[in-house]
């Protein structure tokens, strides 16, 4: 029966099936392209290698293609992703096809990639690991992973970076916006660890969601001024453009020229007694008290630990939004 199925519109069929799975719950899909060698095909003459389309969401391959070796899948990797509906998805493909064609084919589609740096760019893989370095060393990561599995705890540690004035070569990757680093650390039963570090080049911009922390002495305007003068910079180290603002009516919040020139952007207010429109940070403030209960003290609390506590708030899990579909 199988062998009645025409390849190419079963392949269209699933392409179609993922489309709309995509489309039905707003869920953006992983799709990871990579060729592997079928096990056993050598015996009946050449080895057949495929290079496959993987949509992670909704588990289906979604693609195909027949290449002659491993070393012809540059050329078919964009034939393969003009065929697919990649329209808000994330691509990844192994390092051999890290490709600024590659690239540009993805963002033409309307998707992101994330592109890993291996040993065929020597000279991209060198800088952007003494730049990651740099940044691992100054800050916590980004985000923390740590899962248990096959005998074994793994531990996930991802920096990204907007910052790339010092990657000289950004211009000839197409809407690149990040660079990345995550370093996997495994535990085994025995004893002994292993670490491994890997690079990327990404189209997607970095975290949409960033905590700012700051100690305050008082609630005078002076202070609460000062405080967001320090946040103000940090917003243009890690290149965060801010809009507009949305705060209370506390006496501290009402000099709304002082603080949009802080920012340069629009300040607006809630309601009074409207705490639920601003539930953002309401919900920080939650988090907060998760980790000091009141009565907490914080004039106790040290610089560091402040900081810390700005980057848990910062890679706390958030609810991933889906989209309604009449």
């Amino acid at each position: 029966m199988l062998q009645l199925i025409e390849p190419q519109a079963l392949e269209a069929f699933l392409r179609g099936v993922a489309q709309w799975l995509a489309q039905a719950t707003g869920v953006p899909q992983g799709i990871e392209v990579d060729g592997k060698t079928v096990r056993g095909s050598q015996k009946a003459g050449k080895a057949i290698h495929l290079l496959n389309a993987w949509a992670d969401k909704t588990r289906l391959v979604i693609g195909q293609r027949l290449v002659d070796g491993k070393s012809n899948e540059i050329m078919e990797v964009p034939q393969l992703l003009e065929s697919l509906f990649l329209d808000g998805c994330v691509v990844t493909v192994d390092a051999l096809n890290t490709q600024t064609a590659i690239a540009q084919k993805i963002v033409d589609k309307g998707a992101d990639y994330v592109l890993p740096l291996k040993g065929n760019h020597p000279t991209h893989q060198s800088v952007v690991a003494a730049i990651m370095r740099d940044v691992a060393a100054s800050r916590p990561p980004d985000l923390e992973q740590v899962e248990k599995d096959h005998g074994r705890l793994e531990t996930r540690r991802c920096w990204v970076n907007p910052e790339l004035s010092l990657f000289l070569e950004k211009d000839k990757w197409p809407k690149l916006q990040t660079l990345v680093r995550i370093d996997r650390t495994r535990y085994f039963a025995d004893g002994h660890e292993t670490t491994e570090s890997a690079l990327f080049l990404s189209s997607l911009p970095a975290d949409d969601h960033k905590a700012f922390v700051r100690r305050l002495k008082d609630l005078r305007q002076e202070t609460v001024h000062r405080a967001l003068r320090s946040i103000a910079r940090e917003c243009r180290r890690l290149g965060i453009k801010v809009t507009h603002i949305l705060t209370d009516n506390g006496s501290e919040f009402l000099d709304e020229k002082t603080i949009g020139q802080i920012f340069g952007a629009t300040v607006y207010y809630t309601h009074a007694y409207a705490g639920w429109e601003k539930g953002a940070v309401e919900n920080l403030n939650r988090i907060i008290r998760f980790f000091y209960p009141r009565p907490t003290d914080f004039s106790k609390i040290s610089q560091k630990r402040i900081k810390t506590l700005q980057w848990k708030l910062t890679a706390y899990p958030r609810p991933t939004k889906t989209r309604k579909v009449a």
